[in-house]
């Protein structure tokens, strides 16, 4: 509910969402980290629609635990 602004903030998220969001992604040709405290690791090699494709699909996660 409140936005993570340290390292003791992520050490107190779920991380089974991770777990569950990593095959969602993968079945969606999105390769993550593999490794929750990695999660939201992009580069300088991601260009904005690689980006924006990984927000769609995480977007089809959000929508499928709410469903």
């Amino acid at each position: 509910k409140e936005p993570l602004t340290s390292y003791r903030d992520f050490l107190e998220t779920n991380a089974a969402l991770y777990y569950a969001s990593y095959p969602f992604m993968v079945n969606r040709g999105i390769f993550m980290t593999p490794g929750d405290e990695e999660q939201w690791t992009i580069s300088v090699q991601h260009t904005e629609e690689d980006v924006q494709r990984y927000v769609d699909a995480y977007a089809g996660f959000c929508a499928e635990l709410v469903a």
